[in-house]
């Protein structure tokens, strides 16, 4: 007996992207048991003029992400070809006012506040005295599509199941806006209801000592949120504060 034929093509669309199919076929033909259900039979298509397979499932998927770095390396090539036209016709333009040869690390090096302690600094300074904070952020996104047999509907007319197309579609991202603070959120999309069925949030913040995190699910028959204050330190994980909700205490209005 044969079993199911298998394929695999892969194109390549671009430097960074390559498409790879992978595809099963059904080289048998359905007939109907004495129950009236289908099932396929150990007669092949291609001596029954149907061809020699027909396409059972097929399927790619693709995702991308982008983030606070992603436009610096698109146009981070041309500013730094415009700062060497600028600065190449001074050859001194780098040496410092004190008279010393190469760079004064006193003048260089990056300005830090003088509540800075170690670890628990906050980050660097400029010039003025503000405190330079760069937001880190990530986008991702990734869809899928699938061809299969629909299980569902068998097609007596023709005695073989037809085909069905599908698709997923999930966004994903993270902001840190400052050192302590980080959002995250994942949701999909459903093509059949045409809507997106659930976003998952979560928020932490550091409190030095203390930590906070709350999560929360604001659309979809399972809204719920959870919200928690606990003590860093190991001896004292009994210390917190807990606030939730459950999908099951039908409470519409929380938020």
């Amino acid at each position: 007996k044969w079993s199911m034929i298998n394929t695999n093509v892969r194109l390549k669309l671009s430097k960074s992207y390559t498409l790879s199919l992978n595809a099963t076929w059904d080289p048998y033909v359905y007939e109907l048991d004495k129950n009236g259900r289908p099932v396929a039979v150990d007669k092949l298509r291609v001596f029954n003029g149907k061809g020699i397979g027909k396409l059972q499932s097929t399927g790619t998927s693709f995702s991308y992400s982008v983030n606070q770095d992603t436009f610096k390396k698109l146009f981070g090539k041309e500013d730094a070809s415009n700062e060497d036209k600028e600065g190449g016709e001074d050859s001194n333009a780098n040496l410092p006012d004190d008279g010393t040869m190469g760079r004064n690390p006193n003048e260089t090096a990056a300005k830090k506040s003088v509540f800075d302690t170690g670890s628990q600094s906050i980050g660097e300074f400029d010039d003025d005295g503000y405190l330079k904070n760069q937001i880190q952020w990530n986008l991702s996104f990734n869809y899928s599509v699938r061809y299969g047999y629909d299980m569902q509907n068998f097609d007596f007319d023709r005695m073989e199941y037809p085909g069905k197309l599908t698709h997923s579609l999930g966004f994903s991202g993270s902001i840190q806006p400052t050192k302590n603070w980080n959002l995250t959120f994942n949701t999909d999309y459903n093509f059949d209801y045409k809507k997106f069925t659930s976003i998952n949030c979560s928020l932490t913040r550091n409190l030095h000592c203390w930590s906070m995190s709350a999560s929360f699910i604001p659309i979809g028959p399972y809204k719920s949120y959870n919200f928690t204050i606990r003590a860093n330190a190991s001896m004292l994980q009994d210390l917190k504060y807990d606030q939730r909700s459950s999908p099951y205490d039908n409470v519409s209005n929380w938020y």
